[in-house]
């Protein structure tokens, strides 16, 4: 790692092997090949902050990521603490998508070392493994219902934080869709085209619509899942059916995939099975892709 600056803690090579083990823990780096994350670390930069000391300022600008090696950090808002991060989390995402100013300031609660990673070396060793974008998107998520939670202003969050997720689903070629209590098709993405529809034409449908039951010991329910983390539905054998108005009918009539669903809520995953929580189901989260 190219960047470790000696002030003000001067690690010892001890140090330096001990960042490199936490970097290896990471969830979006354990994802990547080893010799991809081993580029990842040779080519990066770190950044040494003392408490009290500032990382960047709300309303400043630039696309970098930063993972926290040690040490803790705050989040705030217009002087008002929004959330904490700690070792092996990161922050400072949504630049990377969005190259608009920075919605929140972030300063060393104690002393801190973090990794950072440009937009360039994100589109180089992450952008191409649809699995590392997806649990990208999932960390987002959680942390976005978090944030909703801990201030009013949490809603334009949300709100920001969907138009990265659609971003980051409209790039990868799994079939992603989202489905309401009711079993309806509210977002489907644009790998919809593989199957012969464009997203509109299945939006507001309901999901049998477009699977084929016939034959199969298919379980509605098990696909539109509430559960959430060890409850949800994993390596689920779908069929879809092909648009009959489509020019690939004459191809192929149907397609099969592997889903994993999971529930989306209002709160974290950890506080859904807490009965005394008050929260409100959002949906369900499908994502299909090619058995191996």
């Amino acid at each position: 790692m190219s960047g470790i600056n000696p002030d003000p803690f001067n690690p010892s090579d001890t140090m330096f092997d001990e960042f490199k083990e936490a970097f290896k823990k990471i969830d979006i780096i354990k994802m990547l090949p080893s010799e991809i994350s081993e580029q990842v670390w040779a080519k990066g930069e770190s950044i040494a902050l003392k408490a009290g000391e500032m990382l960047f300022e709300e309303g400043s600008y630039g696309q970098k990521m930063y993972v926290i090696l040690s040490g803790r950090v705050e989040i705030f808002k217009k002087d008002k603490t929004v959330a904490f991060r700690g070792p092996m989390e990161f922050l400072g995402e949504i630049s990377l998508v969005e190259p608009k100013p920075r919605s929140a300031g972030i300063r060393a609660i104690t002393e801190t070392i973090l990794f950072e990673i440009d937009k360039d070396m994100f589109d180089l060793y992450f952008a191409p493994y649809p699995e590392i974008l997806m649990e990208f998107l999932k960390i987002l998520s959680d942390r976005a219902r978090s944030d909703l939670e801990t201030l009013n202003w949490g809603y334009k969050e949300l709100k920001k934080s969907e138009r990265l997720y659609r971003t980051i689903v409209e790039t990868i070629s799994e079939v992603v869709f989202i489905l309401n209590e009711q079993k309806h098709i509210v977002f489907a993405n644009s790998a919809f085209k593989y199957l012969g529809y464009e997203p509109e034409e299945v939006v507001g449908r309901p999901i049998v619509e477009i699977i084929k039951t016939e034959g199969s010991d298919f379980d509605l329910d098990e696909l539109a899942t509430k559960g959430v983390g060890p409850f949800a539905s994993l390596d689920l054998n779908i069929v879809l059916k092909t648009n009959p108005n489509s020019v690939l009918w004459e191809e192929f009539q149907t397609t099969e995939l592997i889903f994993d669903a999971f529930g989306m809520w209002d709160v974290p995953d950890e506080f859904v099975y807490q009965d005394e929580i008050e929260k409100n189901f959002l949906g369900t989260i499908c994502v299909g892709h090619r058995g191996s």
